[in-house]
């Protein structure tokens, strides 16, 4: 495993690169204490683009640091997550508690369906990028979605607008475009 640390004001940026074994893992803890304990930082990014697997003493060390940040009413999130190690962390229930800045997360994957998890805003920004998986997606040949919208806060009008079309879209392609958890607070914007 290799650590690239990059620290901007109060944020630290960690880009972690290998696997996050029993061997790696004290390193990972060693070096998001150093960090936690200098007092500069009160978040800390971890970029597991990189990272391909993460075994239990990984998700210990990750889940020490969030201890002590959260007593310095700091955070921890981690960024850019491969499937398999997203799996590992949605299996033990983890994913709410650090991938919260992910605006787009491909959840399940077949040959015609896929689940997408949305995050956040669905604003301008994220229907973008919303709009560009969901294009390429169709290149694929998906024509059945289903979007988690459980960890949305705010959607746009445009992109209500956006994904109203998409579902006609679908449908006359014998798919569907189906919404889930969509939160109370949202309900009157996204009518199915």
């Amino acid at each position: 495993m290799i650590l690239i640390e990059r620290k901007q004001g109060l944020k630290e940026t960690i880009e972690v690169k290998g696997k996050i074994d029993a061997t790696a893992a004290p390193g990972l803890d060693q070096t998001l204490q150093k960090v936690i304990r200098g007092g500069l930082v009160n978040e800390i990014i971890l970029d597991f683009s990189q990272v391909t697997f993460v075994a239990s003493m990984g998700l210990r060390a990750i889940l020490r640091a969030q201890k002590l940040l959260n007593e310095k009413k700091g955070k921890l999130n981690i960024v850019n997550i491969s499937e398999e190690v997203r799996d590992v962390f949605a299996l033990t229930n983890m994913i709410d508690l650090f991938v919260q800045d992910e605006k787009l997360v491909i959840i399940q994957k077949t040959k015609t369906l896929v689940e997408l998890s949305l995050a956040g805003h669905l604003d301008d920004e994220t229907l973008s990028i919303l709009t560009d998986c969901i294009e390429k997606l169709e290149k694929e040949g998906i024509v059945d979605l289903h979007l988690d919208c459980g960890g949305l806060n705010v959607v746009s009008g445009d992109a209500v607008q956006y994904i109203e079309k998409t579902r006609q879209r679908l449908i006359s392609k014998n798919g569907s475009l189906i919404l889930q958890n969509i939160p109370a607070s949202l309900k009157p914007l996204v009518v199915q």
